[in-house]
């Protein structure tokens, strides 16, 4: 323990040391031997190596290094494990048992018992308790719950109502022990035992040894690297078929995550043969596999050599919002009000005029434009119109930020699609579908250019058809987070009346948040000079080369320079980066903030690597619609009970309670992504920019990250990385075919008339 302690060499080279200490390893001993005890501490762990260093105490209550790959880097501190293989002598950190596999097993010392007991997966059993327990039996203490359980009234300070709620949760919990051992031996992370045996319960050994894969099909969060993990630590050969089939689903699930709905067949080949470790001629027998299971689909496309491949929801909403949007194109506008259009607002432009005209002669139409054109005054408008005509109109934006900001704009109410689909005005558990369509003449949508493929077929298909929809939304923004792209599709279609907005409004005097905004939009420089400094201006570039100093700046900005000079507090301030992970990504920046910002209070909990404390900014990740919170939504930690191991955060428009479980839902937001800010605004916005994040620095990612801020925004970093942005108009094509879908449906009315 103490050759590791005591090591200066730079922790660069800490990996590269460890990894590679197989290289300089002397066998004691030949025939495989067995070590079991208490994992003192986690060394060091690389699970993109799969390699780990644990320090041990054993039975004989000495210290020994275990080292090993597999799933020794999923267990945790306190365990107790047996682990099978060889001593072995390092040059450097001398005498390590090298395991070549483990197991974990139930503790018999009184020490260990005493951890297991207290260590909260048994409500009622505290420290104190658990050592009254172990003092009566000793190492019986589990044969003795198991087969005794009345025997718990030997135990000095226990009631009969104690004992009875000790009873009950051992009881419950006895079913599990064993699957538990089983589900950490195979190197399953602690976290996601539950939720294997949630979902299988009695079957879950049979659905290991069956077909391990099935794991990242049912359970959200184990995706195919961990259930691959399990099924090689059982065994299971690189060219068995359910692995083969599963790593079709898995590549179709990576390229959705880069925003394609699907791929063209060689090429998906191509990516889970490399994924997999196989021959080609595998990841073929892998696909048929995946078509026949019914998990994957094949399309052929006009003009296209090869097949498509979709994940079966992909093409069903694909699809079916193309045939949706074509009808509703199709159905005929019926106005009994032949007077000529009178505008409520005298100083609309020819193009507002037009996109207002459009919204009330066709069934669909779309408003684009950049920021200051005037969007929300023609949203206004239509609404205003719409009133005149007595249309009952709904209002909607993809995000809770988008919708607020939508209803403080037009005076109007508008919800996230989210609940307007989900919630109705007098039952709230009823959900709106093709089945139960929304009760609107008229729906207008802000901030289209986030609708992904799922979100836009679940709208689409809960409007009637004889509906009218106001799409709106700025086509040079990033595009949606999740899979498709939406907005550019319609557009490119040609099948949508479109009106573009360009004529400039909203640029306060002095300000150049909007124009900087349009000149990095049109390829050019922007205005990069910052005011005098007894002139206060809303847009400020500060010139830093080193990473480590750019973080160093934003935290002092946040602290101290932002609240100081402009009045602005750490809660208005918004820190938004074009990568999550490195230096001056949203990770590292998160973890620097919190430290600096929030670090005093002490009622805090830890899930996994992350910690939360009272106080703390926070973004819901995924949607969870038993809490109706959405991917996106950002909230403040309000409170914590470490007894119930629950914790409450604040949204913007109520409290939501998670258990300590429910905490990976959550990420710090004091730092986010640019992608994620889409549909908000901040009154505050910094962004760092460097050159470390090339592969990110594109000018719609500057852009809309410009475009988040409403009162003041700070640029950090390179000024080689600025220029890069602005110059790289290369947008990362996305592989989707609803263009091409609007078109065929199109066709096809056309030839059905």
């Amino acid at each position: 323990m103490k050759q590791y302690a005591k090591d200066k060499r730079k922790p660069a080279k800490m990996d590269e040391l460890f990894e590679q200490s197989h290289e300089h390893e002397e066998n004691t001993s030949l025939s495989e031997q067995t070590v079991r005890g208490e994992i003192l501490k986690v060394v060091f762990c690389n699970p993109d190596t799969n390699y780990a260093v644990l320090m041990l105490l054993t039975e004989e209550k000495k210290e020994v290094c275990v080292v090993g790959n597999g799933s020794l880097v999923n267990v945790s501190p306190g365990e107790i494990i047996e682990a099978k293989g060889n001593w072995t002598t390092h040059k450097d950190w001398g005498k390590q048992f090298k395991a070549n596999r483990f197991k974990a097993i139930l503790p018999t010392n009184t020490d260990g018992l005493v951890r297991y007991l207290s260590s909260g997966n048994f409500p009622g059993i505290g420290p104190k308790t658990a050592e009254r327990i172990v003092d009566t039996f000793g190492s019986e203490t589990i044969h003795i719950m198991d087969n005794y359980i009345s025997r718990l009234s030997e135990v000095p300070g226990l009631g009969k109502k104690k004992i009875n709620e000790i009873a009950e949760v051992w009881k419950e919990k006895a079913d599990r022990r064993e699957m538990d051992v089983f589900l950490r031996s195979q190197g399953v992370p602690g976290s996601y035992c539950d939720r294997i045996y949630n979902q299988y319960g009695e079957r879950t050994a049979d659905v290991l040894k069956n077909n391990p894969y099935q794991l990242a099909r049912d359970i959200s969060g184990i995706g195919f690297t961990i259930a691959d993990k399990i099924a090689r630590e059982m065994g299971v050969e690189l060219t068995n078929t359910f692995r083969l089939a599963s790593g079709i689903d898995h590549s179709l699930r990576m390229i959705s995550d880069r925003g394609h709905t699907c791929l063209p067949e060689n090429y998906l080949i191509d990516q889970a043969a490399e994924i997999l470790g196989v021959d080609r001629s595998y990841a073929e027998s892998g696909l048929q596999r995946a078509i026949l299971d019914g998990a994957v689909m094949a399309t052929e496309i006009e003009g296209q050599k090869e097949k498509f491949i979709y994940k079966l929801n992909f093409y069903r909403e694909e699809t079916k919002l193309a045939e949706k949007i074509v009808v509703l194109l199709n159905t005929p506008k019926i106005d009994t009000n032949k007077e000529p259009l009178r505008f409520v607002n005298d100083n609309l432009n020819d193009d507002q005029k037009r996109a207002v005209e459009n919204s009330l002669l066709y069934r669909m139409s779309i408003i684009t434009g950049g920021p200051g054109v005037g969007k929300t005054t023609t949203i206004d408008e239509i609404v205003q119109q719409a009133k005149l005509k007595k249309l009952r109109t709904y209002l909607a934006a993809p995000t809770g930020r988008a919708a607020r900001r939508m209803s403080e704009a037009t005076g109007h109410k508008a919800k996230t699609i989210h609940r307007m689909l989900i919630m109705s005005e007098d039952d709230d558990s009823t959900v709106f579908n093709e089945d139960k369509q929304l009760k609107c003449d008229m729906l207008i949508v802000d901030e289209v250019s986030m609708l992904d493929i799922s979100l836009a077929y679940r709208l689409f298909s809960a409007v009637p058809t004889d509906a009218t929809i106001v799409l709106v939304g700025d086509k040079d923004q990033l595009p949606s987070v999740g899979p498709g792209n939406v907005l550019h599709d319609f557009l490119a279609s040609g099948q949508i009346p479109v009106t573009t907005l360009s004529q400039v409004y909203r640029q306060t005097e002095g300000s150049k948040i909007i124009s900087n905004a349009h000149y990095i939009n049109h390829g050019h420089m922007p205005d990069i000079k910052n005011p005098p400094k007894d002139q206060p201006g809303d847009f400020y570039w500060i010139a830093k080369q080193n990473p480590q100093q750019i973080e160093d700046m934003i935290v002092f900005m946040m602290n101290e320079r932002i609240p100081e000079t402009f009045g602005f507090g750490a809660k208005e301030i918004q820190v938004l980066t074009p990568m999550n992970r490195g230096l001056c990504g949203r990770e590292s920046l998160n973890e620097k903030l919190q430290l600096s910002l929030n670090s005093i209070h002490k009622n805090q909990f830890k899930f996994g690597e992350k910690r939360f404390i009272v106080g703390d900014r926070v973004m819901q990740i995924t949607n969870n619609y038993d809490k109706n919170v959405f991917n996106g939504d950002l909230g403040y930690i309000l409170d914590i009970d470490s007894k119930a191991k629950s914790f409450t955060v604040m949204f913007e428009a109520m409290t939501v309670q998670y258990s300590f479980d429910d905490a990976g839902q959550l990420t710090l937001a004091y730092a986010s992504t640019i992608h994620k800010s889409q549909g908000s605004e901040f009154p505050v916005v910094i962004i760092p920019l460097v050159n470390q994040h090339h592969v990110m620095l594109q000018r719609n990612l500057l852009y809309t990250g410009v475009t988040r801020a409403r009162k003041l925004i700070i640029l950090v970093g390179h000024k080689e990385a600025l220029q890069r942005c602005v110059e790289n108009n290369r947008q990362a094509r996305r592989c989707t075919q609803l263009s091409y879908r609007l078109n065929l449906e199109a066709s096809k009315n056309l030839r059905s008339q």
